[in-house]
């Protein structure tokens, strides 16, 4: 279950990067 949940934020984080990331460029 620990395994399931720290996947769900790992992809979470991953995706609020790559918003930043867009964000930055633009």
């Amino acid at each position: 279950m620990a395994a399931i949940y720290s996947t769900a934020v790992y992809q979470l984080t991953q995706i609020i990067r790559a918003r930043w990331a867009t964000a930055c460029q633009s």
